[in-house]
């Protein structure tokens, strides 16, 4: 097994709110954004995490990601990661190294949640920021895309939404083959009916069990 680690899903309330009693708060700033109120997930905090995913023999971390974005809520945050030699990834509905924070932040206000079949031309500019700044680490990068909290984009159930999806895929495959990125591809999707993916990727289904 290459790559094992841990996903801090549903982070909220609890992990949240001993974050906040112990770390604080993020400083509001607005470059990059960061609103009040953000639970400080810093370096700190993640170097205590960091070191316990290397005893437990791991090496790979999906981030806190409910209100929270790893690379932008502390800049150290990643480069901390490279350090201890964890690879960092993206959850299953956040593809090219960006949370659905940093969208949210920057553009929710005015274009609303993320979605592909109405902003393709912003989330491609997205998306590619996302990769060049990240491109000095080792990460595994969810492709595809889910509407905003698991949601979808288009009307029509998943019938009408794989067409769109598989060009979504081959615009991310496209992207980073363009970048001359070093890369593994993660790609989850939760259609139950095959894609057509590029040869160098690999739909990876999660397993929501325990591992031995």
């Amino acid at each position: 097994m290459k790559y094992r680690g841990i996903f801090l899903n549903d982070e909220y309330p609890a992990l949240t709110r001993w974050v906040v009693e112990k770390f604080g708060t993020v400083t509001p700033r607005e470059d990059p954004p960061v609103p009040l109120g953000v639970a400080n997930y810093n370096h700190e905090f993640y170097e205590k995490l960091f070191e316990l995913i290397l005893r437990l023999k791991g090496n790979y971390l999906w981030p806190a990601m409910w209100n929270n974005a790893f690379n932008e809520d502390d800049p150290e945050n990643p480069r901390l990661a490279d350090e201890y030699g964890i690879v960092m990834g993206t959850t299953h509905q956040e593809p090219m190294l960006r949370a659905q924070k940093e969208w949210d932040r920057r553009y929710k206000a005015e274009l609303g949640s993320w979605n592909y079949a109405k902003h393709s031309d912003v989330l491609q500019e997205f998306w590619r920021t996302g990769i060049r700044r990240n491109k000095n680490y080792e990460s595994i990068i969810t492709i595809g895309l889910r509407g905003a909290d698991d949601t979808e984009m288009a009307p029509g159930g998943p019938e009408a939404n794989k067409t769109m999806l598989e060009g979504i895929v081959d615009y991310c495959h496209c992207l980073l083959l363009l970048f001359l990125f070093l890369f593994l591809l993660l790609s989850l999707s939760s259609y139950p009916m095959p894609l057509k993916n590029p040869p160098a990727l690999r739909s990876v289904w999660q397993y929501p069990g325990s591992f031995p």
